[in-house]
């Protein structure tokens, strides 16, 4: 523990391994704790429900490039784990990789010009139901989630507090018709209450419950996209501005499959000249995209194709929307 004035520079790896069993591999715990800047940690876990969790920085807002690794499942099976990773600081790297089934992902990073990395893959037997969770609090932050298997119910969240910082969130899925899909959702900046000006969408916009409108802000230069590629999938971006510094944009790509629904929404109260940039691409079959934008200078692009009954909503309010 070196606080903030030196250079820490230490590592620390955790290795659990063994055979799915009452004796060895289920239910193992591993926590690591570092102080300071430039530490680097690395955790292994085989086997089922295993917690993992990688604190650095311990709340000291100086400290500057650390690196998290956490690893659950290879060769040996790993169902029901969870790993969770916390930074404070600068350039800080945090990456969770999950193998096999129903495992659970969080990163929180509070700071700057921090990237996080969670990918979660259902293999070999592709059973479903992952969850990621990315939380970033500062500026120029990066979030990255990555969902693939067989089957569905994978869920991936970002919320992320200040501006100049960027989502992206890929999921996969060959669920069939009547199961449930993949989640996908993004949320930058902090809400204002409900505005009347919206409530008679709320209806066409019930693919993705918002009941949110307006921006208090801190979402300026915003980016988001999620790329979504199977059935019956949801996938939700909420964009909160409350100047007129930087340019919002979101984008969603639903490539293939049908019943997929996609919403944008974009509060950018104050009049001004930077845009909102809002796209929406879908194919196949009875899907519906939705975009929602107030602000100024304001854009919106929804494309369907080869497809049919397919539904798209766009509205706009403000100044010079397109």
């Amino acid at each position: 523990d070196n606080g903030s004035t030196a250079t820490g520079g230490n590592l620390g790896i955790v290795l659990q391994t063994g055979a799915v069993s009452t004796a060895s591999g289920v239910e193992n715990a591993a926590e690591l704790r570092q102080s300071g800047s430039v530490n680097q940690s690395l955790t292994i876990q085989q086997g089922d429900l295993n917690n993992a969790v990688t604190l650095q920085g311990q709340n000291d807002d100086a400290s500057t490039g650390n690196k998290a690794r956490i690893q659950q499942g290879n060769n040996d099976q790993a169902e029901g784990n969870f790993a969770a990773i916390e930074q404070n600081g600068a350039t800080n790297t945090a990456q969770t990789l999950q193998r096999w089934d129903n495992n659970d992902a969080w990163t929180r990073q509070t700071g700057t010009d921090n990237k996080s990395m969670i990918n979660q893959a259902a293999e070999p037997d592709d059973s479903d139901g992952h969850s990621a969770m990315n939380e970033q609090i500062g500026l120029r932050n990066e979030s990255f989630i990555d969902q693939s298997g067989a089957g569905a119910r994978n869920v991936a969240t970002a919320r992320q507090l200040g501006d100049d910082n960027q989502v992206k969130q890929t999921q996969t899925t060959t669920a069939t018709e009547g199961m449930i899909g993949n989640r996908a959702d993004v949320k930058q900046g902090i809400p204002a209450s409900d505005d009347p000006l919206i409530s008679t969408l709320r209806s066409d916009l019930s693919a993705v419950t918002i009941g949110l409108s307006g921006s208090q802000g801190d979402s300026d230069g915003a980016r988001a996209k999620q790329v979504q590629n199977g059935k019956e999938q949801e996938a939700a971006i909420r964009q909160f501005g409350g100047s007129v510094d930087g340019s919002n944009y979101a984008e969603q790509n639903q490539i293939s499959g049908w019943g997929n629904d996609a919403v944008i929404w974009q509060g950018h109260f104050t009049l001004g000249d930077p845009d909102n940039y809002a796209r929406q691409d879908q194919a196949g079959d009875n899907n519906k995209a939705s975009i929602a934008q107030e602000g100024s200078g304001n854009k919106a692009l929804q494309t369907q194709l080869n497809g049919h009954r397919n539904d798209a909503l766009t509205y706009q309010s403000g100044q010079g929307n397109l």
